[in-house]
């Protein structure tokens, strides 16, 4: 169901030429970047509304700096913007332009409310956002001092019996505003008016959830299903948006005879039963080789790797699949027998890096086991990897030729790291703690200064080996949990600057060519920071809960700066001990928009 509001017709503006655009994962030069910041507004003669979001504009989307196309900016992932009004000289005198009010925040269960975690979409002025119940809301951002919201679709998730109460974001693709819901339904949605133009569900098994935002590549939707620690068997999927029906999926977790199954034993053949494999969050793409890179999530039962001898094969790893097949291109697992739950469902970002003196195309991934990884993006060789954590425990380190732990042994059943959580042996404190590391939040890339910037969560938890349960343990936090924000140089994977905080880090981050990094932390916490040393140029508490990315974009030529709070889940997860202003904090569902 929609609910209507009156909608703007203001003529929109391009904050810059299309001409002057670059792209992310490309080396800028400076005078094509002066020239960006420079040029003149342009303003457009279409209606709002009136363009379809169609797959040349989404292949092309760096021309269209004033634009927030896909969940991660490009199919690179980089979450990088050229532009560049609001800078590193003028962040001080940034404001709070408007605030408006979201629905979503009802209470889940176990949960204290949902999880508000998506990127915001922008179009022509137009913001599009979805709640944790997968509420869509379209906000008419034309003004600049207000958003009024000019509709409101709801599609009808059972609040009684949602299993994880967290969405993180939408897609845009020809006239239509495209929602996976919490059970495991694809929903268009009409950009005009909010209604039901399809519903259809993609669902296997009823422990499945969605929470990551779909991508659109040409005329598919890319999906990923998750609900592993629950028992469900995760899966990437390619959904077409002509005939509405699942062209293919992959799943991270294989059966009996498939490829990667003889990594998976329990004694008759049935640890694949259990689950695994999740996929939480969303992938980049490549369209010279047409693939998709994704991440998939951790085996299940998650703390007892004896349950599931092997690798466990293509768990806690980066897959490249063929877009129009599904079938598997090349694969790199992180922590094999993982009996941490260190999935590797975050970003995978695809960035120019020097490596030996040359530019090379890389993959780029902060690792929830604590070490950020450059791997080769054609073949998925690891190059270069390093921690970037301060409390690291797991393992000693990483074998510089391979990229696996040190302890880790070819064909052991099961492998023995340096810390290692085993039955009948108790409570084994394990660093970085269960988020990571860094986790589904999305990290950026500058094309300026070719360092990566990714949210981090600093604290350790201990792990009880506890067969009987679906997850195969219990985790409990002894100590606070702080946060940071990171930059790294991916040529050597060694961290550059760090922003420390005294709250962990849930928002992730967006680079510009202003030379600033937008961050949040779980707090409240909203930061500007300059993108080399991470010195603060602007904050804000705006005292309520902020887990979700921020965007930036532009209409009618002026910059803006857009940010979900309220909500989430990760501060009931690790408990009072951890953070106990995470149990005084309120949750207030708001869009809030920042601009000079």
């Amino acid at each position: 169901m929609s609910i209507p509001y009156p909608v703007s017709s203001t003529c929109n503006h391009s904050m810059f030429s299309p001409r002057a655009s670059v792209s992310p994962t490309s080396l800028l030069s400076t005078c094509a970047l002066r020239l960006a910041a420079t040029m003149a507004t342009v303003c457009l003669t279409f209606p709002v509304g009136a363009r379809e979001v169609s797959s040349e504009r989404l292949l092309a989307a760096d021309r269209e700096p004033e634009n927030w196309l896909m969940v991660h900016k490009d199919y690179a992932a980089t979450r990088f913007s050229t532009l560049a009004q609001i800078n590193a000289s003028n962040a001080k005198d940034l404001k709070l332009a408007f605030m408006t009010g979201l629905g979503g925040g009802e209470r889940a269960g176990f949960y204290p409310n949902s999880a508000m975690e998506a990127s915001p979409l922008v179009e022509d002025g137009s913001l599009y956002v979805s709640d944790g119940w997968s509420n869509v809301y379209k906000v008419d951002v034309h003004s600049g001092d207000r958003g009024d919201i000019v509709w409101r679709a709801d599609p009808g998730v059972n609040k009684a019996t949602a299993q994880l109460p967290a969405n993180r974001g939408v897609a845009l693709y020809a006239n239509e505003v495209i929602v996976v819901t919490n059970d495991g339904r694809v929903v268009g949605l009409a950009k005009d008016d909010g209604r039901t133009v399809f519903d259809q569900s993609v669902r296997l098994d009823q422990r499945e959830v969605f929470t990551a935002a779909p991508l659109v590549v040409h005329d598919k939707l890319i999906i990923g299903a998750s609900g592993g620690d629950l028992g469900a068997r995760g899966w990437v999927g390619a959904f077409d948006l002509t005939t509405r029906k699942m062209l293919w999926r992959w799943f991270p977790v294989p059966r009996p005879g498939e490829e990667g199954s003889r990594t998976w034993a329990d004694g008759d053949d049935q640890a694949w039963k259990t689950g695994g494999g999740a996929i939480w969050g969303t992938g980049a793409y490549d369209p010279q080789n047409n693939w998709l890179i994704w991440g998939t999530g951790n085996p299940n039962k998650a703390n007892d790797s004896a349950a599931r001898p092997g690798d466990n094969l293509f768990t806690d790893s980066t897959v490249a699949l063929d877009a129009d097949t599904g079938k598997l291109i090349w694969y790199f697992q992180y922590t094999p027998n993982d009996p941490f739950d260190f999935d590797e469902v975050g970003s995978q970002m695809l960035v120019t890096a020097t490596i030996d003196g040359k530019p090379r195309k890389v993959l780029s991934h902060f690792g929830r086991n604590g070490f950020h990884y450059t791997l080769d993006a054609q073949s998925g060789k690891f190059l270069k990897g390093a921690a970037y954590i301060t409390k690291l425990n797991w393992t000693r380190g990483l074998d510089p030729r391979t990229g696996k732990p040190l302890e880790y042994k070819a064909g052991q059943p099961v492998q023995i790291y340096a810390v290692q959580p085993q039955r009948d042996q108790g409570a084994v404190e394990v660093c970085p703690e269960q988020h990571g590391g860094a986790n589904y939040w999305p990290p950026a890339y500058s094309a300026i200064t070719h360092l990566v910037y990714a949210g981090t969560w600093e604290g350790c938890h201990t792990v009880t080996v506890k067969p009987d349960e679906i997850m195969g343990g219990a985790i409990n936090n002894r100590e606070r949990v702080t946060g940071s924000l990171v930059a790294l140089d991916p040529a050597d994977a060694e961290v550059q600057a760090r922003r420390q905080s005294d709250s962990p880090n849930c928002a992730g981050a967006v680079a510009t060519a202003g030379r600033i990094v937008v961050t949040a932390f779980r707090d409240g916490m909203f930061e500007v920071l300059d993108d080399q040393a991470l010195k603060p140029l602007y904050k804000m508490n705006v005292g309520t809960y902020l887990g979700a990315p921020p965007i930036v974009y532009a209409v009618n030529g002026k910059e803006y700066i857009a940010i979900v709070t309220g909500g989430g889940l990760s501060p009931r997860l690790i408990g009072p001990r951890a953070n106990k202003e995470s149990y005084t904090i309120e949750s207030v569902p708001m869009l809030l928009v920042f601009s000079l």
